[in-house]
């Protein structure tokens, strides 16, 4: 499934068709509209109940080689690389650093932090400690059960807001004070641990998938160079435009 805003429908759904997949536009929210973009995500669950596991593929990600989804399980269970955040750790966190992230202190967030900061939006939003950050990788893949218990837990959490009101209260622009895929790994590795197969990347490198699916930065255009290591032939493959090319998309 493609759920795209209503107003991009058009644009989405001959290409959708044309390869097998439904299109379906919805609402966004116009005053927050990449927020919008991670709730949707976030309630991934309810846009396809029939699903007991559900994939992510983020619109800078193509697929590069075939697949299936059992590519992404082992002995039954789902597949999740993961960095321990301390692996971003560059120097220690100052007293009030995750308020100034959220926005509350009015000094400047640290861009230096790079995936660090996410472990500042998932903690505020969740009210606990975590230790592993879950989104260094395409397609993000969870059991339907986790994301309910995560908006439950927000529920609880945010009693004012609710999860719904959470995610619109938040900032809109990089970086996100929100990490919706983040917030997922979280509540997977805490309540259904067992039911995944946890992958250290700073352990054991790349993992079994790796060059399947490779993702770009949605932000940088087709000629801004991108590192894709390991996953493409040639070292001269170094921008979207490049790997489309080499893919036969362009």
């Amino acid at each position: 499934m493609c759920i795209v805003p209503t107003q991009d429908a058009d644009l989405f759904r001959p290409v959708c068709e044309a390869n097998g997949i439904e299109c379906r536009g919805l609402e966004e929210w116009s005053d927050k509209p990449f927020n919008w973009h991670q709730f949707i995500k976030s309630t991934a669950d309810i846009q396809i109940p029939e699903a007991d596991v559900i994939y992510h593929i983020d619109a800078d990600s193509v697929f590069a080689q075939p697949c299936t989804p059992s590519d992404w399980m082992k002995d039954g269970k789902i597949l999740i690389p993961y960095t321990p955040y301390d692996c971003f750790l560059k120097r220690p966190e100052d007293e009030d650093e995750m308020l100034t992230f959220m926005g509350y202190t009015g000094k400047k967030v640290d861009f230096d932090r790079g995936q660090y900061n996410w472990r500042f939006a998932v903690e505020y939003a969740l009210g606990h400690r975590v230790d592993r950050e879950c989104m260094g990788w395409q397609p993000i893949v969870h059991k339907k059960e986790v994301y309910e218990k995560m908006r439950d837990l927000m529920n609880e959490r945010w009693p004012g807001r609710g999860f719904d009101g959470y995610v619109r209260s938040c900032r809109d622009v990089h970086p996100q004070s929100y990490c919706e895929f983040n917030t997922l790994g979280a509540v997977a590795h805490k309540y259904f641990e067992k039911d995944y197969e946890w992958w250290d990347l700073s352990a054991h490198g790349h993992y079994p998938f790796y060059g399947k699916v490779i993702q770009s930065w949605s932000h940088g255009g087709l000629d801004r160079p991108h590192d894709y290591s390991a996953q493409v032939p040639s070292s001269d493959i170094n921008t979207p435009r490049k790997l489309f090319t080499h893919l036969g998309l362009l």
